[in-house]
């Protein structure tokens, strides 16, 4: 019997015309074995385009699945035999990977929890030392829970595109957070190994391509769902700690540990950064902020005349007065770092917000723009900034911001108009 095709956990064999079998390799415990089984039959339940799952079956000694068989072409391939369709491919999986993660798994499914599966991963590896191992699951351990549908390894080999697009391979189904399943696919698109059988050509295509499928896929999944890439990065160090004990190559690991390590550390330099409300005594601090030419000349647009304290002192009283405003003061390791508000502009809602030198290049605004997101739940969400400010289009851009439009206006801090970018966080109004 030879099998049509392999992979890296099992080998497929044609059963009929209408049937596989999925045969696991010998090294593949009976449990996982039973566990896809039971994932299996339990999505192909749902409404998602899966093949359906008939038994379990034993061949050679072997656990088996026998499957429906799917006819069509696995997704990777088509995207290197036809290039020039390689976008609309990534928006298509991106598509299918939000389909995923609209299902919610009621509690008596039987899957695994995704935080508890990460866990057990990270618990496994011989990579990590057991330091490194407490701190990354302190770190898992802070992360939001949910119960949507997560594949576990969704990536373009795993879509099989023909009369439909179907998903295989549920081996790691699980529920959990989409945020932690879409940072496992950037993992996979980033870094991932192709099987050591894989013909040249197609891994020297994939290394050319796989940069462009992964920004085509991430924006077209960000545009669809309401997660930020904040939310997602946040997820990073985990899915990239399990994976290490995954049967991946040597190459593959070594890199991944690199990539660990270099997060612990900044982990350990980051600054803690915190909302509170605005109180009387953070004003003297954002004043001092404002006299700063060189952050005043980066933001552009601010107060005419920055010294002058009677008019900031209104603006704050206004600001604080106007229920229809959200204020926060940003705090770095408990101290005032600067502030982030929302307020109402021309039937829209707009943030900003103004940190203090001393604490750029911590995270500090990127951190305090998501955590602000969560406070502010109004969608959708917009945004300005000078196009030169290119630290604030990055702050605004890793929290799912995207550029929308183009303005002008008179800059005080540079005497002269300007352009700026508008940018906008959630779906048309």
């Amino acid at each position: 019997m030879q099998p049509i095709g392999e992979g890296r956990t099992a080998a497929i064999f044609a059963q009929g015309q209408d049937r596989i079998l999925k045969l696991y390799y010998a090294f593949i415990p009976e449990e996982d074995v039973r566990y896809e089984y039971r994932v299996s039959r339990f999505v192909a339940s749902m409404d998602l385009d899966v093949p359906q799952v008939y038994e379990r079956a034993e061949a050679d000694g072997r656990q088996g699945i026998v499957f429906e068989r799917i006819d069509g072409v696995a997704m990777l391939r088509q995207m290197i035999a036809e290039p020039e369709a390689l976008d609309d491919l990534s928006r298509r999986m991106a598509q299918l990977h939000l389909a995923i993660h609209g299902s919610n798994v009621p509690g008596e499914s039987g899957l695994l929890n995704q935080a508890d599966y990460l866990a057990r991963q990270i618990r496994h590896t011989d990579r990590l030392s057991e330091r490194e191992k407490a701190d990354i699951l302190g770190n898992l351990s802070q992360l939001p829970a949910a119960s949507a549908l997560c594949h576990g390894d969704f990536h373009p080999d795993n879509i099989m595109l023909g009369e439909r697009a179907w998903t295989i391979d549920w081996m790691n189904g699980m529920t959990g957070h989409p945020a932690g399943d879409v940072a496992r696919t950037l993992l996979l698109l980033t870094y991932g190994t192709l099987p050591e059988d894989t013909p040249v050509p197609i891994r020297d295509a994939l290394n050319r391509t796989r940069t462009r499928i992964r920004e085509v896929y991430l924006a077209e999944y960000l545009a669809g769902s309401d997660l930020t890439m904040a939310e997602i990065e946040s997820w990073f160090l985990a899915v990239t700690a399990a994976r290490l004990a995954e049967g991946v190559p040597d190459e593959e690991k070594t890199t991944l540990l690199a990539l660990i390590r270099e997060r612990l550390e900044a982990g350990r330099m980051m600054t803690e950064v915190t909302l509170r409300e605005v109180v009387e005594a953070d004003l003297p601090i954002f004043y001092e902020h404002q006299l700063d030419e060189e952050a005043n000349r980066m933001a552009a647009f601010t107060a005419k005349d920055p010294h002058d304290k009677p008019a900031f002192a209104a603006h704050w009283t206004k600001l604080l007065g106007d229920e229809r405003i959200l204020a926060r003061t940003v705090l770095a390791d408990g101290q005032a770092a600067g502030h982030i508000l929302s307020y109402p502009s021309f039937g829209e809602t707009e943030i900003t917000y103004w940190i203090g030198r001393a604490f750029w290049g911590q995270g500090v605004a990127t951190s305090a723009v998501s955590q602000f997101l969560r406070v502010q739940e109004e969608r959708p969400l917009f945004a300005r900034a000078a196009k030169d400010h290119l630290a604030s289009l990055k702050v605004l851009e890793r929290n799912g911001f995207k550029i929308v439009s183009e303005d002008r206006g008179f800059a005080n801090a540079r005497g002269e108009e300007i352009e700026e970018y508008v940018l906008r966080l959630g779906a048309e109004g």
